[in-house]
């Protein structure tokens, strides 16, 4: 099989359309990584250059889903279950009994979300935080968004199965993870109770409007905005702030802390940030839509107290 060529010109063109789409800034030392990601994709395609790629992504009959599939191809997805575990131990230690104290609805309503959840170990993480720590209280109904702008990283999470160690998980969680053969291979599998708080979502961070006007309790977007230029990282840590309750953290990766921390939000632990005084209004969702958050996405009983 020929090797095509990258040339810079093409290189400038991709990236700034990559940058547009996701927000990922792609620096010169790049042009070999993308080279080696869409250099299959051509091949698929029949395309003989770079540039002609280009083109079709621009005016191709399906241009739109080429442009899907140039997202899942660039886009990173390194993840692991309770990647920085010391944010998961804030959850679990103080953000749910925060919660549980200054929540007295006859039922409460736990919202997270999971933004960027790459290929779903970390949704999976928060969901086996939630339902160990909630499992003895009674009427939660508990859920879980998990967003991210590849079709393939969900397609893999909504799969729940993966090649990871247990040895990352807390002992005390690891009920909630089992080992299945899968032909030759050991595969991780997700018990189906953390599985029913878990809904999975198609979403770009950059949209204009996040197509939802939900309040969540706990936010992490976590090892998302160092691929982003500041002026897009501040945007996107405004738009999430927005969707903080009364209390809620905004939990972003340990190297993403913020310099300036935002109005309304105060550090209260390694890369979090808490809500403090009343939420901001969200601006108006979109039509609903079938990639649009709804609370009756998982019905009326999220499986909390039950394994």
């Amino acid at each position: 099989m020929t090797v095509l060529r990258l040339g810079e010109a093409d290189f400038v063109r991709l990236r700034q359309l990559i940058v547009a789409l996701t927000g990922i800034q792609l620096d010169d030392s790049k042009l070999a990584l993308v080279e080696s990601r869409l250099g299959h994709r051509l091949h698929e395609l029949g395309l003989d250059s770079f540039h002609a790629y280009y083109r079709r992504l621009q005016s191709g009959e399906d241009s739109a889903a080429e442009l899907q599939n140039l997202v899942d191809r660039i886009t990173t997805q390194t993840t692991s279950f309770f990647r920085e575990l010391i944010q998961f131990q804030y959850l679990g230690e103080q953000l749910l009994p925060e919660w549980l104290a200054r929540t007295q609805a006859p039922i409460r309503r736990l919202r997270l979300w999971s933004a960027g959840c790459s290929t779903g170990q970390e949704p999976y993480s928060l969901a086996a935080v939630v339902h160990h720590g909630l499992r003895n209280v009674p009427a939660v109904d508990a859920r879980i968004l998990a967003t991210d702008v590849s079709h393939r990283a969900l397609s893999t999470a909504q799969k729940a199965l993966y090649e990871d160690s247990v040895d990352l998980i807390p002992f005390e969680l690891r009920s909630y993870f089992s080992r299945r053969k899968q032909g030759t291979l050991s595969e991780l599998t997700v018990v189906p109770p953390l599985r029913k708080l878990v809904v999975f979502r198609l979403l770009n961070l950059l949209t204009e409007e996040l197509p939802f006007r939900s309040h969540f309790t706990g936010i992490f977007c976590r090892n998302v905005l160092i691929y982003f230029r500041a002026d897009l990282r501040q945007r996107v840590v405004a738009a999430l702030s927005q969707h903080l309750e009364p209390g809620g953290c905004l939990f972003l990766g340990l190297s993403e802390g913020l310099v300036e921390i935002p109005s309304g939000l105060r550090q209260v632990g390694p890369a979090i940030y808490q809500r403090v005084g009343p939420p901001t209004e969200p601006p108006p969702g979109r039509p609903p839509s079938p990639n649009k958050w709804s609370d009756r996405d998982h019905g009326q009983n999220s499986g909390l107290g039950r394994r």
